[in-house]
């Protein structure tokens, strides 16, 4: 059993679509389900976002060159990509620079000395920024003007930049919660004058919103809706080409696309090589150029593939080994590339349900990410050691730092120490059901109506079901490295199967004979023509 306990909503609902709905607190039905995209967010909302648009709108009229600085990772490159086109779009000479991993997060005195060189006259800062008073100091005594559109999580005091676009600062105090990119869009549609032309940028905000986690919901429900139909017929010829080398072209795409195939490949570069060149990718016009970067990232994909097993594996050893396992927060160092300690760290957090930090020794200081668990804000966390760090800065859930090795000790002391207060059933992991239902409920047609809440990802995910009872009368191991298992099982004189995927890192062990319950996510399966309903195991437990 990987949860420790089971909460359903419903218990054998007449109508699943209608009582799901009601069940997740969804006020408009009608909104919900047909997401309009004239209902995003007016221009008004975000605060400074007028003014940001009217000083790119100068900068453009007068024939200054501008300036494009973004993150290394998939948000951020979109980002980029989304304000750089939307400038071209409208005759703007612009430029950018692109930071390697090594250089660090965010915005550095190394990109104001470019820019300087560059004779830039405004610099906007994408998916980063925030927290770059110094830097903004700089550009302002060079005479640049500076835009920052970011998203994550606020300083006490904001940069003396020109103008400010964050989801968190809004006219009406709401959130939007929007990512990088989705706060590019917003950015970008202003200054298009909401014409038209920023919908063919809308895949982009899509990318970046399902690369950043964001909850689906609101705003990035719509943008991710119709991102998913744009980039199908797509007109980014670096899309187009990534789309062809991670073969997903002429079909109905999904956030499973966007999340674990094109971000992932976005993402290599900045991990492992050079992030330049996916935002060269989704800027450049040259088709063979475009090609030649798209299989160059699929292939680092496929090494990042396997140097996160590896990675991964390592790590689990040395949790092992120290006994940090039951900690409650998991602190590792060691010589891990960089650019996929969080994905490392992600892994660990998973596997233990602890938050947890993954440092690189491999620099001349100790670099690391964080991702956390439900209940703990682990940029909070990270922030009340902030003596002992060189920098840090990220979301509820994700963090990035950096630290002297003198200072890890230190560190390590004081965060587990706080630790040490958080009460027992922070650590509890439970799996919110949807609906207790019996086999004969799960037909075809209405597995196609829970499709309508669709895109599902964090903040709508796909409704767990689970039926209780089921007797186990075979189990097949399958796929081509034997990590999946089907499971055959009777329910109410019914036969029926799920699948496990990877079952041995859900650590879900099951015998023939069995009589178990069963939670699990339904999609309709469809195959020369037929359609039939996939039943994805997410966790089992012994019957009462």
């Amino acid at each position: 059993m990987k949860y420790n306990r089971w909460v359903a909503r419903l218990n054998y609902p007449s109508n699943l679509l209608n009582e799901i709905i009601k069940a997740r607190g969804i006020k408009d039905r009608e909104t919900f389900l047909n997401p309009d995209y004239n209902s995003l967010s007016s221009s008004g909302v975000l605060k400074s976002l007028p003014e940001a648009s009217l000083i790119i709108k100068d900068a453009i009229k007068n024939g200054e060159k501008i300036g494009i600085f973004c993150d290394y990772d998939a948000d951020g490159i979109c980002a980029g990509a989304i304000i750089y086109r939307a400038i071209k779009s409208l005759k703007g000479e612009v430029t950018y620079y692109i930071s390697e991993r090594k250089e660090g997060y965010g915005f550095s005195s190394k990109a104001v000395d470019f820019f300087i060189k560059q004779k830039v006259k405004l610099v906007i800062m994408l998916d980063c920024g925030i927290k770059s008073h110094e830097e903004v100091l700089l550009l302002k005594g060079a005479s640049i003007k500076s835009i920052i559109a970011d998203h994550h999580q606020l300083p006490a005091e904001l940069p003396k930049a020109d103008a400010i676009v964050h989801p968190m600062l809004t006219n009406n105090k709401t959130n939007l919660d929007l990512s990088g990119g989705g706060t590019a869009y917003m950015l970008a549609k202003k200054l298009l004058g909401e014409s038209g032309r920023e919908k063919w940028l809308i895949d982009l905000a899509a990318i970046s919103s399902v690369a950043d986690v964001v909850p689906l919901t609101g705003d990035n429900r719509i943008l991710v809706k119709y991102g998913l139909l744009v980039l199908e017929k797509t007109k980014n010829k670096g899309l187009i080409e990534l789309l062809k080398s991670a073969k997903i072209v002429d079909k109905k795409l999904t956030v499973y696309d966007l999340g674990f195939v094109i971000a992932p490949r976005l993402n290599a570069a900045g991990r492992i090589a050079h992030p330049r060149d996916s935002f060269e990718l989704l800027v450049g016009e040259n088709i063979q150029e475009n090609k030649k970067i798209a299989n160059k990232l699929n292939d680092l994909n496929n090494t990042r593939q396997e140097l996160l097993l590896h990675s991964v594996e390592k790590a689990i050893e040395m949790i092992e080994k120290l006994r940090l396992g039951k900690k409650n927060i998991i602190v590792v160092k060691g010589d891990f590339e960089e650019g996929i300690v969080g994905l490392i760290a992600s892994r660990v957090c998973e596997k233990y349900y602890r938050p947890t930090i993954v440092l690189s020794t491999k620099g001349d200081k100790l670099k690391g990410s964080a991702r956390s668990i439900d209940k703990i804000n682990i940029t909070n966390l990270i922030g009340e050691c902030g003596e002992y760090l060189l920098s840090s800065g990220g979301h509820a859930m994700a963090a990035g730092l950096s630290l002297s090795k003198n200072n890890y000790e230190n560190f390590k002391k004081k965060i587990e120490k706080i630790s040490r207060e958080f009460p027992k059933h922070y650590y509890e992991r439970i799996l919110k059901v949807d609906a207790m239902v019996r086999i004969s409920d799960l037909r075809v047609e209405s597995i196609e109506q829970l499709e309508k809440l669709a895109p599902f990802g964090m903040g709508n995910p796909r409704p767990i079901f689970a039926i209780e009872k089921c007797e186990i009368t075979r189990i097949d191991t399958i796929g081509k490295n034997a990590d999946h298992q089907k499971i055959y099982f009777k329910s109410n004189e019914i036969d029926s199967s799920c699948l496990i995927f990877n079952f041995e890192q859900k650590e879900i062990n099951i015998n023939s004979a069995d009589k178990v319950d069963i939670a699990f996510n339904a999609s309709i399966n469809s195959f020369n023509g037929r359609k039939s309903v996939d039943l994805i195991i997410e966790d089992v437990k012994k019957s009462r």
